[in-house]
């Protein structure tokens, strides 16, 4: 699909699985004036320039009143902080869930320009943790050829 209309026209065409949630923002942005002057485009620039700067806000005076360099989260939540932000985030595998044995990573998230510091904290954790194992360790039959299976199953 190329266009939001087209999207709109294919949801509308396949209504029964298409519009589970319905689709009334893809209509309200349909029907926005994008142009560069319009009053619909001066609202958005404006609420986006307010939310970059509110989310850096935040997350600089975090850092600043307990003097860190980056933030710790348990999951990929900082991910979507620090998008808003324009701030960097990197994922680390933190280990595996012991009821299902799916990955399971923590996030850092930094300010500005904090690319190197946040891989330097990823590697020191990767080399420091006991937790993480290589998914052919933690899950090995997902690794096994289907020759090695049949084998071992008969």
């Amino acid at each position: 699909m190329r266009s939001l209309a087209e999207v709109i026209a294919y949801n509308e065409a396949n209504a029964q699985v298409a519009l589970k949630f319905g689709q009334e923002r893809l209509a309200a942005g349909q029907a926005m004036d994008l142009s560069p002057d319009s009053a619909d485009t001066a609202k958005h620039d404006a609420d986006r320039a307010r939310d970059l700067a509110d989310s850096r806000d935040r997350i600089d005076a975090v850092l600043a009143a307990h003097d860190l360099t980056a933030l710790l989260f348990p999951n990929s939540t900082a991910s979507a902080f620090g998008a808003r932000a324009g701030y960097p985030s990197i994922a680390v595998p933190a280990g595996y869930h012991a009821e299902n044995r799916r990955p399971f990573a923590v996030t850092l998230l930094g300010p500005a320009w904090s690319e190197p510091t946040l891989i330097g904290y990823a590697y020191a954790y990767e080399q420091a943790s006991p937790r993480w194992r290589p998914p052919s360790v933690t899950n090995p039959t997902l690794f096994r050829r289907v020759a090695e299976i049949a084998t071992t199953e008969t």
